[in-house]
């Protein structure tokens, strides 16, 4: 009887580890393609060679000086990483949890099922389809450019504000004595052809066009 109930059990095991397995291969699946890079742009410390190149969740991808790389994930979110940046993707629970450590990031995203998070050293952004630029100045100012859309955001020391606009609104988070001061700021490091031509790779539409 003992046998049995162990066989039983094993094979219970071995069914959800079966599950597990191909729930892992479907998310490695689900991951974009490179539409382009220019200069020195490595994956996890290996150097892209060509558009082939595999991205998978969990990576840590970094440009080097007069560097970028564009590329798409699930058809409705595309990226584009500007020079001397540091970014890595996950996907978890109908959720995208981008992270910039360093850098310049723009993106678009399509409004989806899926949800996204967008951490930077000063604060969270949540949204579910919008445009966004961002830009590490330093560990202690970072500018956040709504190009078109709506972000919820959650400082380091717990403020929340909601931040819309159909062109451009634009905030510099700067960390000062452990606490963040939010600024209005204008449009910088980017413009309108930038957004619109990321918005275009996915079929997104401007509300400003």
């Amino acid at each position: 009887m003992k046998i049995k109930q162990f066989n039983i059990i094993f094979i219970i095991l071995v069914f959800f580890a079966c599950v597990k397995k191909q729930e892992n291969q479907q998310i490695q699946e689900q991951i974009g393609k490179i539409l382009f890079f220019e200069g020195n742009v490595t994956i996890n410390n290996q150097l892209i060679q060509n558009n082939d190149h595999k991205i998978q969740y969990g990576d840590i991808i970094k440009t080097a000086e007069k560097s970028k790389i564009r590329f798409i994930i699930k058809d409705g979110l595309i990226i584009q990483l500007n020079q001397n940046s540091e970014f890595t993707l996950n996907y978890e629970n109908k959720k995208f949890n981008l992270k910039l450590k360093k850098g310049w990031i723009a993106a678009v995203k399509n409004q989806d099922e899926n949800q996204m998070d967008i951490e930077i050293p000063t604060a969270v952004a949540s949204v579910r389809g919008t445009s966004i630029c961002f830009k590490i100045e330093s560990e202690n100012s970072n500018y956040a450019c709504t190009c078109n859309g709506k972000l919820h955001w959650h400082t380091k020391d717990g403020q929340m504000i909601e931040v819309a606009g159909e062109h451009h609104s634009a905030r510099r988070f700067k960390e000062i004595d452990g606490k963040i001061q939010i600024e209005e700021a204008g449009i910088e490091y980017h413009n309108d052809n930038i957004i619109k031509d990321l918005a275009k790779e996915i079929n997104h539409t401007l509300n400003w066009e």
